[in-house]
């Protein structure tokens, strides 16, 4: 069952809907990987300070902090982020004044398309950070979690992401 069932109007709801979520998640994947590219103190309490210091910031926020963060930023990469938290800012605040006129023409499979090229970059976004997130678990699991009782629990949580996330192992060091 797909969403050809319900009417465009519905369609258009359900993009919405989902592009929403996504960037929910975009945002809170920058606020876990942010505090820890910070190596003034990498100690795992000053980790959990600088995430908490990031609760209440914005995506276009932390997309800047994350910018900020590398220590080589590529054209590539600043060019994406700008573009879907431009995007995203104007579907969540600007929907009426940028998708009014196609919608009042009725054109829907038009709005559909535009609302799928900004999901697509967001989702863009969105497996970039799942991949550093991932990493930094992985760092983490065979880091300070070696040789202790979690360890265990942190490579199932790897394994698990991976799978959840789909994405590809690359040298595993627990091998």
């Amino acid at each position: 069952m797909g969403l050809s069932m319900f009417d465009p109007k519905q369609r258009i709801a359900c993009a919405i809907g989902s592009y929403v979520l996504l960037s929910q998640e975009v945002e809170q994947l920058f606020k876990f990987v942010i505090p820890v590219t910070d190596d003034r103190d990498p100690s795992f309490a000053a980790i959990l300070a600088r995430r908490c210091a990031l609760e209440r910031e914005t995506l276009g926020s932390v997309s800047g902090k994350f910018l900020r963060s590398l220590n080589s930023s590529t054209d590539e990469i600043e060019h994406l982020l700008t573009e879907v938290v431009a995007e995203r800012n104007q579907i969540i605040h600007h929907f009426s004044s940028a998708f009014g006129d196609l919608l009042a023409a009725e054109n829907y499979n038009e709005t559909l398309q535009l609302l799928e090229q900004r999901h697509q970059r967001m989702r863009q976004v969105l497996m970039m950070l799942r991949g550093l997130a991932l990493s930094i678990l992985e760092l983490m699991r065979d880091g300070p979690f070696r040789d202790t009782l979690e360890f265990d629990e942190m490579a199932t949580l790897c394994a698990s992401l991976r799978g959840i996330w789909k994405i590809t192992p690359t040298l595993d060091a627990t091998s």
